[in-house]
C-alpha cells in the first residue's frame, strides 16, 4: 500500500512540475471547487476548459496521496489513441479507473495530443466557455480535476501549480495573424471584361498559430482562377500541385474551390506543418506570408462598374482577422443621340450607327443589340464593331478599360447630317468615378435643287414655248408675202 501511494505521489509531482499545457484544479481542507484566471487573454477569443481527470486525495489538507481517476471512454480512447501515455486500473467504482503515468512523460507531445482530442468525444463536454471582453478571463466553480484549457487560437495554455485558484498567462498572442493586406499587383484597379486581375494578400504570424485557413470572397463580376494560387512562407514558396501547396516533400495546404456564400475559395493549412515552421519563433518574431492568384473579369461584370474582392484569415476555433475590401472597376460609356435644342424641345435619335477606337485606333468589339454593349471577353465570337442608338437614343458600352478612347459617328438616321465631330474621353486607373457620357446632335437634311428638277424642267418648257411661237411667226410672214 505504501509502495502505491508513493507511485501515486510521484506521479502527481511529476504532472505538477514538468507544466503541462493543462491545470490541475484541486480544494484545499474541505474546499472542492476552484478557478482559472487567464491573464493577457486575447480579446473577442474564445476560451475553454475540459475536464480530463478526476482527483481525488488521502489527505486534501496535505497534499498527500493524490489520485486521477478516468472515466470509461477517456480510458478506452488512450488505449486506441495514445496508449504510450498512460495506464488504466480498475476501481471498485463502476466505470471509474485509476491513473497511473507510463514512464516519463513527453509533456509536448501530450499537450499536443488532447489539443486535436478536444471537441470530439469523449472530450466534448466543455467544462466553461468564455469570450473575452477584456485581457483577463476568469473561470469559476470548477470542480478538483486536472484539466486542459484552451483558447480559440487553438494552442495549449500552461498550468504549473495544483492550488485551487490559478492564474495563468495566454501565450499565444504570436498567434494572431496580422490584417491581410490585400492589392492588385500590377497597381492597376481599372480592368476590361475579359481581362486578368491578379492579386497579392500578405500577412504574417508567429509560434502557437493554428487552424489557419485562408478565404477569398469574390463579387459575381470576377471568375477566379483556380490554376493560378502561389503560396511564400519568408523565402520559400509552395506551388500548386493538384490540390496541395507542395515544396518538394512537405504539403504546406489544401485548395477548397467549392464556393459557398462565405468564400469563393478557401485554403486549409496543415497544422503541422505551420508548427514545425514557427516554433523556433521567439519573443515578437513572426513568419511573413505571400498569397497571390488571379481572377478574370466576366460578363457578369456589365450590370455594375464595380467588383469587389474581401480576404478573411480564420484561425482557431473562433478567430478571425479581415482585409479591407478591394475595388474592381470597369469602364463605362453612355451615349445620347438627339435633334433639337438639347435645353430646350428636342427628341432622340434612333438608328445613327457608331463605332469607338482604342488608344490604339483600333475598333473595340463588343456583344449586344439594343443600344446595349458589352465589351466582349471573346473578341472572335459574335462581335460587332458598330453601336446603334435605340428607340430612346441611347448607346451604353460597359466593361471598358482604363485608356483613351475616340468615338466617331459613320451614319446619320435617314434624314439627318452626319455630325463629323468626334467625341475623345479618358478612363482613368482607379477612378470610381468612370462613366462618360456623350450627347451627340444631327440636324435634318435640307433638299437642293438637282440636275432633273423643276427649275431645268421650266426652261425646256419656256424654250418650246418660244420655239412654237417662232414657227409660228415664220409661217405666217410667208404667207403674207405670197398673198
Amino acid at each position: 500500500m505504501k509502495s502505491l501511494k508513493k507511485l501515486l505521489s510521484i506521479f502527481a509531482a511529476f504532472m505538477m512540475v514538468v507544466g503541462l499545457t493543462a491545470a490541475n484544479v484541486k480544494a484545499e481542507g474541505t474546499e472542492t471547487t476552484g478557478s482559472i484566471t487567464i491573464n493577457n487573454a486575447v480579446v473577442g477569443e474564445t476560451y475553454n476548459v475540459y475536464k480530463i481527470f478526476s482527483i481525488s486525495y488521502l489527505d486534501s489538507a496535505s497534499d498527500e496521496g493524490v489520485a486521477y481517476y478516468a472515466t470509461k471512454a477517456v480510458k478506452e480512447w488512450f488505449e486506441t489513441n495514445s496508449p504510450t501515455y498512460f495506464s488504466f486500473q480498475e476501481t471498485k467504482e463502476s466505470d471509474v479507473y485509476a491513473v497511473k503515468a507510463k514512464g516519463i512523460l513527453d509533456a509536448k507531445s501530450l499537450s499536443e495530443t488532447l489539443r486535436t482530442a478536444v471537441g470530439k468525444p469523449p472530450f466534448t463536454a466543455v467544462q466553461s466557455s468564455v469570450t473575452a471582453t477584456t485581457n483577463t478571463v476568469v473561470f469559476n466553480d470548477l470542480t478538483v480535476g486536472y484539466y486542459y484549457v484552451s483558447s480559440s487560437l487553438g494552442s495549449l495554455v500552461t498550468i504549473n501549480t495544483a492550488k485551487p485558484d490559478v492564474t495563468i498567462q495566454d501565450k499565444n498572442t504570436d498567434g494572431v495573424p496580422t490584417k491581410p493586406d490585400k492589392e492588385i499587383s500590377n497597381n492597376d484597379n481599372t480592368v476590361q471584361i475579359g481581362s486578368t486581375v491578379p492579386f497579392k494578400v500578405t500577412t504574417s504570424f508567429g509560434a502557437g498559430t493554428q487552424k489557419l485557413v485562408f478565404k477569398d470572397k469574390m463579387s459575381n463580376g470576377l471568375t477566379f482562377n483556380a490554376n493560378s494560387p502561389a503560396i511564400k512562407l519568408g523565402e520559400v514558396t509552395y506551388n500548386l500541385v493538384g490540390s496541395q501547396f507542395t515544396n518538394g516533400n512537405t504539403v504546406l495546404a489544401t485548395l477548397d474551390t467549392i464556393s459557398t456564400s462565405d468564400y469563393t475559395f478557401k485554403i486549409n493549412f496543415e497544422d503541422s506543418t505551420i508548427k514545425s515552421l514557427t516554433d523556433s519563433l521567439t519573443g515578437n518574431e513572426k513568419l511573413s506570408m505571400e498569397v497571390t492568384y488571379s481572377a478574370t473579369v466576366n460578363s457578369e461584370a456589365a450590370t455594375t462598374n464595380k467588383e469587389t474582392n474581401e480576404v478573411t484569415i480564420d484561425y482557431g476555433n473562433n478567430g478571425k482577422v479581415e482585409s479591407d475590401i478591394i475595388p474592381v472597376y470597369k469602364g463605362q460609356l453612355t451615349v445620347y443621340k438627339y435633334t433639337g435644342d438639347l435645353n430646350g424641345t428636342h427628341e432622340a435619335l434612333a438608328g445613327a450607327i457608331f463605332k469607338l477606337y482604342d488608344a490604339n485606333n483600333q475598333e473595340v468589339k463588343v456583344k449586344g443589340e439594343n443600344g446595349v454593349y458589352v465589351v466582349s471577353s471573346d473578341p472572335d465570337e459574335n462581335t460587332v464593331t458598330e453601336l446603334v442608338s435605340n428607340a430612346q437614343g441611347k448607346i451604353t458600352v460597359s466593361g471598358l478599360d482604363a485608356g483613351t478612347y475616340t468615338l466617331k459617328e459613320t451614319k446619320a438616321p435617314d434624314g439627318y447630317t452626319l455630325s463629323y465631330d468626334t467625341v475623345d474621353f479618358t478612363i482613368a486607373a482607379g477612378d470610381n468615378t468612370i462613366v462618360k457620357h456623350a450627347d451627340v446632335e444631327n440636324v435634318k437634311g435640307s433638299s437642293l435643287p438637282s440636275t432633273g428638277g423643276m427649275g431645268t424642267t421650266m426652261l425646256y418648257v419656256a424654250g418650246a414655248i418660244l420655239m412654237v411661237g417662232a414657227a409660228v411667226i415664220f409661217v405666217t410672214n410667208k404667207r403674207m408675202k405670197h398673198e
